[in-house]
């Protein structure tokens, strides 16, 4: 049976259904600002006596802790902010996905190309970085954008707004 000769309710549903990131997925909302307000405070409150934790009782040294921090606040804060609508999430979440696209040829090509017990190519350490930086900066530029668009009050659901008279 093709495509054309099906009713078009049957046919709307079918190519709905075919769409790789839907407009609306049922169950699943976009975070409110409010929860990604949280989500960031949380990890960046909670990420100081993570950094204490990990110096003083397992020795990591403190700029290796403070980096890890600041990593794990960027993503989180990229994450959150970027998933307050679906044109923005999905956007994070195609970069995201090509990313991991990428970090698995990348793994293939490293795999056939290396020879037997040579450490990991500096190349290949390169270009995952640029790779990673690259994916989540599009998340960070989105998370800003919508933070923005938050604090000039267009993201208002979940909010109560009362008018002083």
């Amino acid at each position: 049976m093709r495509l054309a000769d099906l009713p078009a309710d049957r046919k709307e549903k079918l190519l709905r259904s075919m769409k790789l990131w839907p407009e609306h997925q049922p169950g699943k909302q976009p975070l409110t600002p409010k929860e990604a307000a949280v989500m960031s405070l949380g990890v960046v409150i909670g990420g100081i006596p993570a950094v204490a934790a990990a110096h003083l009782i397992f020795f990591v040294p403190l700029g290796t802790a403070l980096l890890w921090y600041g990593l794990v606040s960027y993503l989180t804060l990229a994450h959150s902010w970027s998933s307050l609508d679906w044109a923005s999430k999905r956007t994070a979440g195609r970069t995201r996905g090509c990313f991991v696209i990428f970090v698995f040829c990348l793994f293939v090509v490293v795999a056939v190309v290396q020879k037997a017990n040579e450490p990991f190519p500096d190349w290949a350490i390169a270009s995952l970085i640029l790779g990673g930086v690259a994916a989540y900066s599009v998340a960070g530029i989105w998370g800003v954008r919508n933070f923005l668009r938050w604090r000039r009050a267009s993201f208002l659901e979940g909010f109560e707004i009362t008018h002083s008279s």
